[in-house]
This record gives C-alpha cells, structure tokens and sequence, in this order.
C-alpha cells in the first residue's frame, strides 16, 4: 500500500513539473536577460516593461525620466551580478519616457557580449580594434518592426557586455 501511494505521488509531482507554465517577466527579477529579452520578444511593449522594472528598481515614480540625477551614486547590481552604472531613458528628449533607454554596465563582473546577443539573437555587426588612445569595440543588434536593439562590449579577448541600448521603431 505504502509503494502504491508514493508511485502516485512521485507520479502526480512529475507531471505537475512538466505541466510548468513558460517563464514570465517579473519586475521583481532583474537581470541582463530580462532587460533585453521582453522588448526582443514583445516589442513595445516588452520595453515598457523594461522601463518600468527600471524605474521601481530606482525608487522613482512611474512616467519619471531616468537621468544622471536618479542614478547619481547608485550603482544598481542586477540579480545575475551585473553592476548598472548609468541608466537614461527617453535619450532622443522625445517626450516619452519609454522611447529609448541607455544602460552601461561596469566592467566586472563581465558578462560575455556574444553570450547576451545569443539570448536574442543578434546579429554582429563590427568589431574595431582600439589604439594608444581609443578603446576598441565590438557591436551586436536585434532588429525587428516595433524594436532595435544595440548591444556593445569592449574589443579584445573577453569582449564584456558595457552598453545596452533599447529603441521603439519610430
């Protein structure tokens, strides 16, 4: 009797775990995935999401700018580690504040730029070696009818993740 009960059960908790719904984008978790992979996948929409995730994670009120002033000393570390040292909405000063956003990443931890180009599929672009005076780079974009996304990483050996930028089509 007893066997009988515990095949059901671990019969009963296999298909509840494969009867799982899809992940959902939380504004509670914020990571590099979920800030490029909502307006890859939703358009957008997905970066309103993106905007707003940004702007609790910030303290500041919904349809608020994220400048140099709301992020002035506060570097944000991600739920996967990475470490956001600036964050700009509304960068082409359109008037709305979910048009386009900027967000640098610091240079360590690094996070692989063709890593994060995998999670959305973009496409290289260009890579440009620096000089004595200039710091080389590497660029990845997504592209699709409502959103573009620029993913650029320093040129070199590891190549790290330092700029995000997410734009509505016009």
């Amino acid at each position: 009797m007893r066997t009988s009960l515990f095949r059901i059960f671990v019969s009963v908790a296999f298909l509840m775990g494969c009867s799982t719904p899809p992940q959902r984008y939380t504004s509670e978790r914020l990571d590099v995935q979920t800030l490029i992979q909502p307006p890859a996948r939703y358009g957008a929409k997905g970066v309103d999401q993106v905007v707003a995730s940004l702007q609790k994670r910030y303290g500041v009120a919904a349809g608020t700018s994220l400048s140099s002033l709301a992020d002035a000393n506060q570097g944000q570390t991600l739920d996967d580690g990475t470490v956001v040292v600036k964050t700009l909405t509304d960068i082409n000063a359109t008037g709305d504040v979910a048009r386009d956003v900027r967000i640098d990443i610091a240079a360590q931890p690094c996070l692989p730029v063709a890593r994060a180009a995998g999670w959305i599929d973009a496409t290289r672009l260009s890579a440009t070696p620096g000089s004595g005076t200039a710091t080389g780079h590497v660029g990845y974009r997504f592209v699709s009818a409502e959103v573009r996304i620029d993913l650029t990483g320093e040129f070199g050996e590891q190549e790290c993740l330092r700029v995000i930028e997410i734009y509505k089509q016009p």
